[in-house]
């Protein structure tokens, strides 16, 4: 979940030989603009994405009848609107450089719902 613990694994996989590049990058997701620069950086920096694993999200305890507004938005924004333009993103830099093996996977939880 830290930059720093993913640059560690980034470095083992180097030095076990993996091939690819893993890249750490901080990115706020439920700001469209952090996304787009995250994507802008991967495509200035490595020519595009192949493979994208969105694996983040918000849960709050609220629930459905006590629940605040603005926790719901937090959690849509990150949990939905986030995924959605990474992964739109991500396909578009895959349909630009012609990849036909890229692939975009979405991790989520389901945590406990009540009303």
């Amino acid at each position: 979940r830290t930059v720093g613990n993913i640059e560690e694994l980034a470095a083992e996989c180097k030095s076990a030989g993996y091939p690819g590049t893993l890249i750490p990058y901080r990115c706020d997701l439920s700001s469209e603009e952090d996304i787009l620069s995250m994507f802008s950086a991967v495509r200035s920096q490595h020519s595009g994405v192949d493979i994208c694993i969105n694996n983040a999200g918000l849960a709050r305890p609220d629930t459905l009848l006590s629940g605040s507004t603005s926790g719901w938005k937090d959690m849509f924004n990150v949990n939905v609107l986030g995924l959605s333009i990474c992964a739109r993103e991500a396909y578009q830099s895959m349909k630009e450089r012609k990849v036909d093996d890229g692939h975009i996977i979405n991790i989520n939880s389901a945590t406990k719902y009540a009303v």
